[in-house]
């Protein structure tokens, strides 16, 4: 006979809290329980058949079982679970490196006994997988549960925060909640190939991108790709909306953010060798433990796969992530990263030439010093250093830029159930572009300096176990050296931003949020190595939404939210700016969006679990004598997946993507109303898996067998109609096979 018992990585409640209910803007360095000895219950004696139980635990500060809750089974396994839970022990949940008292959800799967001439000598166990959880460090005993492995949690407002449950959900995405990120409500899709996003009827140049206050051009690789960033250093990743918290800027329409997950504390080896890339992974302690090294890297050969199934599109990419960490006295932590990534993708011409559509890399490395109190106060100064490049054959541009980044923040309890962050820096940047001659045919060159400064505050927490809150100023400077086609210029801007959340009953609670954000000028396309002069002013949004998250039967969460959002001054207007009829000194225009955002899901810790994430939307631009929808608008965009957990390490899940087109573009201010938009685009995904669990201390093997984008479909890069029709201009199909095994050793 066997019992397999493993933590329910897909579901888990952590129980820390800010004194009692407070909240941060921002998600803390969390180490979620870790099991250390015990994880095996005897079959019970008499029993018959399969079953399962799943537990609450109350894991203590100092690593004991100090209560156990019978979320689920039947007897008489859920008293033998019950019993067995009360002897394991854990290595304790840590908050900014301080011991917490944690509840995990723990999943006990019977099997009923088989003879066997040589049964196993001692039964297997699964690990956890555990999500890394948004609730703030406790500053009083007494534990605060929170759910934070699902889908749009809000702590506090209307921040989505995903973890690596969600991901279990997702093909191809296994641990890797970067990826995640696309599929929730509000986000806009450029190109399902693509590594940009709209949001709530921003463009992709609006919306800002950024690893634990590093600011990257882009997260994840094309093609659904993987992050850029090796899951080991990625804790959960964030949606912005609204703008979120203060030390978040330079980007008017809103963030995706990624916060960075603690060394593991011990030696570990990851791999992955699928049909499209290879990725490897290597972490080792030293000195004793007070430090850590980590190292990763990811080639592609996709072009070869994607060859085969589209001849005439290419797809390539790869990264690199380093880290090393040394505590150089208690509460005290130097740490130097280094991470980059490229990316590439070409469609082949009439004339039999590739030509790029994307082709981009970027570096960055930062040198760290850190200090964390017993209170909960911690400080950090950094220097960050950066290169990014385009280098697509589209054209004869070519920019690129270096820059160089100084910062210090922090954050201060007050109180009991307050708290104020802090924070400051100065970003030096270069940027080599080109730009057009007059009356030649030839390209110039220039070097522009910008230097930029910002300033924040903000102060967190909450009333009670009601009401939480996050309230935040920003203030920025932008300034651009004088080129050949802009003159020298000095904008500053400050932005307040307000996060409220209210428990109005168990089953419902109300979330609110609003801020005003500033940017130098977005046009709508902006390559990596490119970032417009402050002259001609700065774009200005203000945005706000509000919504209800709604807890209902059969573990389904449903969230409603409604947005509103407003854009000033911005110059992502190309495709009315130019229509015949329109006044010929045109160059900024006006922008709303309006729309109503649904996610249901299901709790991950079920066998049979998944989402339903849908917008509704319009966003629309104005400009001269046209007011009209804008290049990014989409009326509808579903995303649903669901998994299935079929016992003994198999699983199945998949995923469907489907949105509306785009207005295609016209060259007549009398038709830009009528026209017909582009086609709608449907994605496929699915993956079959075996995880197989070597022992307990988180190492595995598993086999994965799937395909994105399973319909072979083809998205339209471009639409436009004139008096001789209209024609579209397709790209792909990006169609990727997850073949592949991934372990850890």
């Amino acid at each position: 006979m066997r019992v397999q018992v493993w933590l329910a990585g897909v579901a888990l409640n952590l129980a820390l809290a800010l004194g009692g209910g407070g909240a941060r803007a921002e998600t803390p360095s969390v180490v979620p329980p870790r099991l250390e000895a015990g994880g095996t219950a005897p079959y019970p004696e008499g029993a018959d058949g399969d079953a399962v139980v799943v537990l609450k635990l109350l894991v203590s500060a100092t690593g004991e079982v100090t209560e156990v809750v019978i979320v689920e089974g039947q007897p008489p396994f859920a008293a033998a679970a019950e019993a067995a839970a009360r002897g394991f022990r854990f290595a304790p949940a840590t908050v900014e490196g301080a011991a917490r008292a944690a509840y995990v959800q723990f999943r006990v799967e019977f099997t009923a006994p088989v003879l066997e001439p040589n049964p196993p000598a001692e039964t297997p166990t699964r690990p956890a997988d555990v999500a890394a959880p948004v609730a703030a460090p406790a500053t009083e005993p007494a534990p605060v549960e929170v759910e934070v492995a699902v889908l749009g949690v809000r702590r506090p407002g209307t921040a989505r925060v995903v973890s690596d449950s969600m991901t279990s959900v997702l093909p191809g995405a296994e641990g890797d909640p970067v990826r995640a990120i696309e599929s929730m409500p509000g986000i806009v899709p450029i190109l399902a190939s693509g590594p940009f996003l709209g949001l709530r009827g921003a463009g992709a140049g609006m919306v800002g991108y950024e690893y634990d206050g590093i600011a990257v051009p882009y997260l994840y690789h094309l093609g659904r790709g993987p992050a850029v960033l090796h899951p080991w250093l990625v804790a959960s990743a964030g949606l912005h909306p609204t703008g979120g918290p203060a030390h978040l800027g330079r980007a008017g329409g809103g963030f995706l953010e990624a916060t960075a997950a603690e060394p593991a504390g011990r030696a570990r080896a990851n791999f992955r060798v699928r049909a499209t890339d290879t990725a490897l992974g290597v972490e080792a302690p030293f000195a004793g433990g007070r430090g850590s090294f980590m190292a990763a890297g990811r080639y592609s050969y996709t072009a070869a796969l994607v060859g085969l199934v589209a001849p005439d599109f290419s797809l390539d990419f790869w990264d690199y992530q380093a880290r090393a960490s040394y505590q150089v006295a208690p509460g005290k932590k130097l740490e130097v990263v280094g991470f980059g990534a490229g990316d590439q993708s070409a469609q082949r011409q009439d004339d039999g030439m590739m030509e790029d559509l994307f082709h981009s890399s970027f570096h960055r490395g930062a040198l760290r010093y850190e200090q964390r109190t017993p209170s909960g106060a911690w400080h950090r100064q950094s220097i960050t250093l950066g290169h990014d490049r385009w280098d697509s054959n589209q054209s004869e541009y070519r920019p690129r830029s270096i820059q160089g980044n100084l910062r210090v923040e922090g954050q201060v309890p007050v109180s009991r159930r307050l708290a104020v962050g802090y924070g400051s820096d100065v970003l030096l940047r270069e940027q080599y572009d080109n730009y057009e001659l007059a009356d030649s045919a030839e390209l110039g060159s220039y070097t522009r300096r910008d230097v930029n400064l910002a300033v924040w505050s903000e102060l967190m927490g909450s009333t009670g176990e009601r009401f939480s809150f996050a309230l935040g100023l920003r203030a920025d400077l932008f300034t651009s050296s004088a080129t050949p086609i802009g003159a020298a210029a000095a904008y500053g801007s400050v932005g307040p931003r307000a996060a409220l959340s209210h428990q109005l009953a168990p089953w419902a609670r109300l979330h609110e949020s609003l801020g005003l954000g500033s940017q130098t000028r977005s046009p709508s396309q902006r390559p990596p190595g490119r970032m417009s002069s402050a002259a001609g002013g700065l774009e200005w949004t203000a945005l706000a939404d509000a919504g209800v998250e709604w807890q209902l039967p059969w573990d389904l969460s449903l969230d409603t939210t409604l947005f509103y959002s407003t854009f000033f001054h911005v110059g992502d207007t190309e495709s009315l700016r130019y229509l015949d009829g329109q006044p010929d000194d045109l160059d900024r225009g006006q922008g709303r969006a309006l729309g109503l955002e649904l996610a249901l899901q299901r709790n991950f810790s079920r066998r049979l679990r998944g989402f339903f994430s849908y917008t509704l939307s319009r966003s629309l631009r104005s400009i001269g004598r046209v007011t009209a929808a804008s290049q990014y608008d989409r009326t509808h965009v579903l995303d649903l997946a669901f998994a299935y957990d079929f016992g003994r390490g198999f699983g199945l899940s998949s995923r469907a993507t489907y949105y509306t087109g785009f207005p295609s573009r016209v060259d007549d201010v009398a038709i830009v109303n009528d026209v017909p938009r582009s086609s709608d685009y449907f994605q496929l995904d699915w993956q079959v898996a075996k995880r197989f669990t070597l022992d307990q201390k988180g190492r595995f093997l598993a086999i994965t067998l799937g395909v994105l984008n399973t319909t072979l479909s083809k998205e339209p890069n471009d639409a436009v109609c004139n008096s001789s029709g209209c024609a579209e201009q397709m790209v792909g199909p990006a169609t990727i096979p997850t073949i592949g095994v991934e372990g850890e050793i």
